[in-house]
């Protein structure tokens, strides 16, 4: 039995036509067994309210939970959150481009090469169809080939 006490918080909501269900947890530590535990309870929330399991679910990096998911979930798609996978190609882009040193970084930094390689990876995840995703990222392949195998490793 997890002890819930503020380390992590995540809230979970499902939606149906005007139904919806809600789970909030805090949980002590991020541990697979007590995101199973909470993810659990909220599927016989949403059973015994005849609601359908979510079919998407935004996370953030944190494996845990996202373990948990796959198991308790497991027909459910997980993305992970753009504002925190923005934030990690940027600082991956700041780290393999120096060159100027940077006070709020407190590195050197190339900040014309990684806005660049920035900008190509967005275009890659903003693109309309699989097709111009597949041609971005080509892109992206040969001007910024080390940002690259970064995406591809993480």
């Amino acid at each position: 039995m997890p002890s819930f006490f503020p380390k992590g918080l995540i809230l979970l909501y499902s939606c149906h036509d005007k139904s919806k269900a809600t789970e909030e947890a805090l949980v002590s530590k991020e541990a697979e067994e007590d995101y199973h535990e909470i993810l659990t309870r909220f599927a016989e929330c949403l059973r015994l309210n005849r609601i359908d399991p979510p079919s998407v679910v935004i996370t953030d990096r944190e494996w845990a939970l996202i373990n948990a998911l796959s198991k308790v979930f497991e027909s459910t798609d997980r993305i992970l959150c753009k504002w925190h996978t923005n934030r990690d190609v940027f600082a991956c882009c700041l780290r393999v481009y120096p060159q100027v040193w940077s006070e709020e970084e407190q590195a050197c930094v190339d900040v014309e090469a990684a806005l660049k390689a920035f900008e190509l990876y967005w275009k890659c995840i903003d693109s309309p169809t699989s097709e111009a995703f597949t041609e971005s990222c080509h892109v992206l392949d040969e001007a910024f080939l080390r940002i690259s195998a970064y995406l591809e490793k993480h």
